[in-house]
Order: C-alpha cells, then structure tokens, then sequence
C-alpha cells in the first residue's frame, strides 16, 4: 500500500517488478495520517485513519510477513514513520449486522448474538448483549463491566470500541488493564465529555480531559496502554495523552454506565490486542475462540 503525497495505491511486486492493483485516487493521505493494509486469502484491503478505501483480490502470493519500507526514486528518502504493528487477523462473533469483525486483527467481538459468553468475565454490573446486536448493561449506578477472558494478551494492550447509542449523560468506556470493578483504566466518552481515567482500589480519578469535539454514536474510542503510557484515540487519530502507573496488569475490557439510571448507550463492535511497548501499536496478540 503505497502512498507518496500525490498518490494512494495499492500495488504488488512479483520478481522485482511494481504493478499498480488499485488506484485510491483523493483524498491522498497526508503526514499523521494511518495506512493500513489487510491480506485475507486473495483479498486485499487498503483503510486510510480507519475508513475502507478499497478492495480487490489477487493470487500471486499465498504466505509472507508484514514489513514497512520507505522509498524515494532519485535519492534517500527523508519520510518517516512514527510507528508500525502488524498482526494475524481473527475473526470473532461472526455476525452480519451493520458494522463486522471482517478484516480485523487481534481480538474481535461483534455481539452478534443472544449472550456474552465464556469469552467474557463479568465484574461489575449486568453487562449483556440487546437484540443479538450490540453490548449494554442493565444496572444502574454501576459500570456494567467485563473483560476479555478468551485469551491471553500482553499488559500492554488496547481496547477499542464501536459504539452504537451515546443518549445525554449515559457512558461508554474502553477499558485496559481491568483486574476487577475496582481497578482498571478506562477511556469514558458522554456527549459532553471525553477522558481517561483510573479507578484504583474503587477510587476513580480523570487522568487527562480530552476536551471537545466530544465523541458522538458511530464514532470509534481506542484506549491503549504501553509501559506507564496511555493514549487515546477517536476514529484512528491520536487525541492525546498521559501517564500512570498505578495499574501494571490486567485485560482489556468494555463498559456502560449512566449515573442515576440503567444506561442505554450500546457498543456495536469491540477489538483488542497486545501494543508494543516500543512502538505503542497493535502487536500480532492472541486471537481468542468464538465467543
């Protein structure tokens, strides 16, 4: 997947020899932006910040690794990348509603079904799936919590989530290094507000205020944890961040919570994986079983 500043391409190279694939046309990515390209069988796909540009198939390889290159015709090149992760792709739930795991890597729940399953621990609340569609929680007052329990991931690790409803006042967290309900950190977005916190021994404390544009329902929230370092993402772009560490392990997680009230906010889809401590990306981390 190659992109230059004039161009967006997606090409192969059999025996030394570039061939153009696709061509992404505009909008052509630009410095800070994230390109990413997926392999499944002979399909290819090409997301620039998150968002699908394209798709086509082709047989020539069947096996390889991932890698990153830079390149320039005429002499050294001066672009640069500020971090790479690569993974397998597991497909989990295997639903066929709106928005699906396809093409996903690490871990991926769609809820696309009648209950939570094995997969999940709760710890907090009555975290459960509505209309075979989407994740919410049926208590009040409580955070409505469960972690990934279907595998093992590193301690440095993200959470990301689809969400599907974001009424006035009600919550969605993702959540990282969850241990039980009185630990973990979370990434909370309301319609008026968005920020990291902590809560530790049952104590919550706002690490960082994202400040506005606040997240709206559709949007994509990533919380991701590296080392002391958590950073928060909204549709693929880094918002900001901070440090902490108070919370050295735990598994990634997903939440809803109203104060006062059973909260209606959903979450249509949830991923996660390990993040490399030096690059703070998705590392190739354990896909689980079907929920």
């Amino acid at each position: 997947l190659v992109s230059d500043g004039a161009s967006f391409l997606l090409r192969e190279f059999v025996g030394g020899s570039g061939a153009t694939l696709v061509d992404l046309s505009t909008p052509y990515p630009v410095a800070g932006d994230t390109i990413r390209l997926e392999a499944e069988g002979s399909t290819l796909r090409a997301y620039r910040n998150g968002s699908l540009r394209g798709t086509t198939t082709d047989t020539s390889f069947t096996s390889g690794s991932t890698g990153a290159y830079t390149f320039r015709a005429d002499q050294g090149p001066t672009s640069q990348i500020e971090y790479w992760h690569g993974g397998s792709l597991n497909i989990e739930g295997g639903g066929t509603g709106g928005v699906s795991c396809e093409g996903s890597s690490g871990i991926c729940d769609d809820f696309e079904r009648s209950s939570l399953g094995s997969n999940w621990t709760v710890v907090a609340g009555t975290p459960q799936i509505y209309s075979s569609s989407d994740f919410g929680g049926a208590t009040a007052d409580a955070y409505n919590l469960v972690y990934w329990s279907g595998s093992s991931l590193s301690n440095n690790q993200y959470s990301e989530v689809i969400m599907s409803a974001l009424p006035a006042s009600h919550q969605v967290i993702a959540a990282v290094r969850v241990a039980d309900a009185s630990n973990f950190y979370g990434l909370r977005a309301t319609t008026t507000s968005f920020e990291i916190f902590k809560v530790v021994s049952g104590t919550p404390t706002v690490l960082l205020d994202l400040s506005t544009p606040y997240p709206t329902a559709t949007d994509t929230i990533r919380l991701e944890v590296s080392g002391t370092t958590l950073k928060a993402y909204i549709n693929g772009v880094l918002r900001n961040q901070t440090t902490d560490s108070s919370l050295a392990s735990g598994s990634p997680g997903v939440s809803v919570y109203l104060s006062g009230g059973t909260p209606t906010s959903r979450v249509e889809l949830w991923r996660a994986s390990s993040a490399s401590e030096s690059g703070g990306g998705e590392g190739g981390g354990g896909g689980g079983a079907t929920p």
